[in-house]
């Protein structure tokens, strides 16, 4: 599985409706239904939540810049210092996913990858270019090979990765991850190329973790390990309110590594509640929330200022709002309507064997042999 794909599909879903107490037995109801199998690791999807959430927060209080009379000086510090981590959760949690994707052989793991990532990049970045009123020549082409118009530029990076990891198969995940973060430092910034490499490294390490997880698990139990991560994590993150460069450096990695180690040891022990129930469901529709959000968002934006409201922090809670309703809307449509669905995931290149069979009865055996 990817770390974005959208999630296995239940067919005959029952309608999610009054028999609901609150938003949390939503999600959770939606959670049961789409989940692809009981041997799921539900503290993996939690913390994808997490990470979709804050590329959702980060995009709504970026958008104040352009659409409200200030810019909180919390909300930049908060950015600031959660801006290291953000990405290289994301890719990270993506490479775990690849080791079982891989086991399907190469056919399906690249159809696979073409259905539910090439497809709903490209299908975003035109009703992005053209939401906007951005779409030109010039501009459709760009999301070809630099799509800066959008900002779906992490699906434009993850076949690259899928390819790679595939041909590097063979070679263990960490060797190709140590040599992508230390030519990263030397990687120009044209066309993205020092965040692709740098971010390509802690793909290989999510890679890597897979391969040996009860082994890695149990050093991050161990108490010295936590708290050292931690401090490096916490460290890394106040270098970051500073004027040094620390996004994308290598000379950082270790207080991202640090980060993730404490964010799996925390998420291994949250027990089931309704907060990790709704951050399993926003987990596990996380290229849902990715691809739709950030549109929904700035058109917003252009109606409150049209009408000229410029309010900071209620613009902010505004933006927040559509942002999450805007992906939960979609990811609880697309469980019910194909119509909906086609717009994260492409329709299967063959028709399963079962349905095929289940179109082509077969005949009558004659009233004689009966």
């Amino acid at each position: 599985m990817s770390g974005l794909k959208t999630p296995t599909l239940t067919p005959n879903i029952p309608r999610i409706g009054h028999k609901f107490r609150d938003a949390a037995d939503i999600c959770q109801a939606a959670v049961m239904k789409i989940a692809p199998g009981a041997s799921r690791l539900h503290w993996i999807d939690a913390l994808r939540g997490v990470a979709i959430i804050l590329v959702i927060f980060l995009h709504a209080s970026l958008a104040l810049k352009y659409y409200s009379d200030a810019y909180p000086r919390s909300l930049r510090g908060i950015n600031l210092l959660l801006e290291p981590f953000r990405m290289p959760l994301l890719v990270f949690l993506a490479g775990y996913f690849v080791t079982r994707s891989l086991r399907k052989g190469a056919v399906r793991y690249f159809t696979g990858k073409i259905r539910h990532v090439v497809w709903p990049y490209l299908i975003w970045s035109f009703v992005g270019l053209f939401a906007l009123g951005t779409i030109t020549p010039k501009t459709a082409l760009r999301v070809l090979y630099d799509p800066v118009e959008t900002h779906l530029w992490y699906l434009w990076f993850l076949p690259a990765y899928y390819f790679l990891a595939w041909a590097l198969k063979r070679v263990p995940a960490w060797i190709p991850g140590m040599i992508a973060l230390i030519a990263s430092h030397w990687m120009p910034e044209d066309i993205r190329l020092e965040k692709f490499v740098f971010l390509f490294a802690f793909f290989m390490f999510g890679v890597y973790f897979s391969t040996r997880q009860e082994a890695i698990e149990s050093i991050i139990e161990r108490r010295p390990v936590v708290i050292t991560a931690a401090l490096l994590a916490v460290a890394t993150g106040l270098v970051n309110l500073s004027s040094l460069k620390v996004l994308y450096e290598p000379l950082y990695a270790p207080g991202l590594f640090g980060s993730i180690i404490v964010a799996v040891w925390l998420f291994r022990r949250i027990p089931p509640n309704p907060v990790s129930t709704a951050l399993e469901f926003v987990g596990r529709n996380s290229l849902i929330y990715y691809v739709s959000h950030l549109v929904p968002i700035h058109l917003t934006g252009f109606l409150m200022r049209d009408i000229g409201y410029s309010a900071h922090w209620p613009l902010f809670a505004v933006f927040l709002t559509v942002g999450f309703g805007t992906g939960t809307a979609f990811a609880l449509l697309s469980a019910r309507f194909a119509a909906v669905r086609i717009l994260f995931e492409a329709p299967p290149f063959t028709s399963p064997p079962a349905r095929a069979a289940r179109q082509i009865p077969a005949p009558a055996e004659p009233a004689a042999r009966r």
